[in-house]
């Protein structure tokens, strides 16, 4: 909002400084940082994924989703801010790629999840069977 129609309007305006103040911030390239990291962790993980792995994997899946889910709506609120941001358009289109790096990488591990359940399904029907 420019200036002078924030005068007139005398309306609230957002302020992103306790987020990551702006696009390619310290802040905001450390979260890019880790949550690459993070990425790259998931995409070489041992497939198939051990049971004994899960747990793991799905901590740094987790703290990936949360890093990324937050890039997003910061990048997606200081587009709305100024639709003109050039920065912060790349930015929406730069996380969207991360988000969707981090759903390829992560299948593996949800398949070996669903793996499991249905394992543990299989067996616990095979108790109440022999009861």
């Amino acid at each position: 909002m420019t200036k002078d129609l924030q005068s007139i309007l005398q309306a609230p305006e957002w302020s992103m400084d306790d987020a990551y103040g702006s696009v390619g911030s310290e802040k905001w390239n450390r979260s890019i940082e880790r949550a690459a990291a993070l990425l790259n962790a998931l995409h070489s993980m041992e497939r198939p994924v051990a049971r004994e792995a899960l747990a793991d994997h799905f901590k740094e899946f987790d703290e990936a989703n949360t890093l990324i889910s937050s890039l997003a709506a910061f990048a997606k609120c200081q587009g709305a801010k100024d639709a003109g941001d050039e920065e912060a358009s790349a930015a929406t289109g730069a996380v969207g790629t991360l988000q969707v790096k981090l759903e390829a990488a992560a299948l593996p591990l949800f398949e070996a999840a669903e793996a499991q359940t249905m394992r543990f399904g299989s067996h616990r029907r095979s108790l109440i069977g022999a009861l």
